[in-house]
């Protein structure tokens, strides 16, 4: 399925940029592109789902679509920020 490998990426990038500390993560913030196909619901849902499974805790999940669709990531989703607990 085209959306569980996006999720999976965008989780180990999350993994990657929290420096070995996931379990740290409080807040991912994600951009869908406009021309991307990929319903905010689902992302959040995968998201969810692979956090619980790979990291023990559910962090908030803040989405934002785009309706440029000559952005350079139109067709793709960004991880836009991770906010970590102190």
């Amino acid at each position: 399925m085209h959306e569980s490998r996006l999720v999976s990426d965008l989780v180990s990038k999350a993994e990657s940029e929290a420096s070995g500390s996931p379990r740290k993560i409080k807040r991912l913030t994600f951009r869908i592109g406009a021309l991307c196909g990929v319903p905010a619901d689902s992302l959040r849902h995968g998201v969810q789902e692979q956090a619980v499974a790979r990291w023990g805790h559910l962090p908030a999940i803040t989405i934002d679509e785009s309706t440029d669709p000559i952005d350079p990531n139109a067709l793709g989703i960004v991880l836009v920020s991770i906010q970590m607990a102190s």
